[in-house]
């Protein structure tokens, strides 16, 4: 725990690894894209990034072959609107959870790679989130570094097929 909030406060003042439109979060950091005025997603500071009382009922039991677990419904505050936020995080089972949470009024598409404890990079499977909602990509093991890239808006329709990468 302290070893992650010594990386978040000493992100704070630092800017977001950024090439290209690539962003890097250790776990348990936070970073907030913001669109230009061009229309591009760009990066701003990383903060200290923290699993709230909602993402954990949105993410279901620990245990889900458990009987008896029960896992209450916790409304979720709005999506900030004009900013695609994305949190890092271990998920309290051993494993660990991209959220991102897209403000912006059109689907949030991108590229992800993960990095497990002196592993090389391999990418992973990812799926768009729509405009005003939450999307949480779940691993059941410990991932040190994810690396997102290729952010792109993306027009989707009820009906539409849904896109992951």
């Amino acid at each position: 725990m302290r070893r992650i909030a010594a990386i978040g406060a000493l992100a704070l003042s630092m800017p977001v690894p950024c090439t290209a439109q690539t962003v890097v979060l250790a776990a348990g950091d936070q970073v907030t894209l913001a669109q230009g005025g061009d229309g591009a997603l760009r990066p701003g500071l990383i903060g200290v990034g923290t699993l709230r009382p909602d993402d954990a009922a949105a993410l279901g039991p620990r245990d889900p072959g458990r009987t008896g677990d029960a896992v209450e419904a916790i409304p979720a505050p709005p999506v900030a609107a004009n900013a695609v936020d994305l949190r890092f995080l271990w998920s309290g089972d051993g494993g660990t959870v991209l959220i991102v949470e897209n403000g912006l009024e059109r689907a949030v598409s991108y590229r992800a790679r993960i990095r497990e404890r002196g592993g090389a990079w391999q990418a992973v499977p990812v799926c768009f989130v729509l405009a005003g909602r939450r999307g949480y990509e779940r691993w059941p093991f410990a991932i040190d570094e994810i690396e997102l890239s290729g952010f792109a808006l993306t027009d989707w329709s009820p009906g539409d097929p849904p896109l992951c990468r």
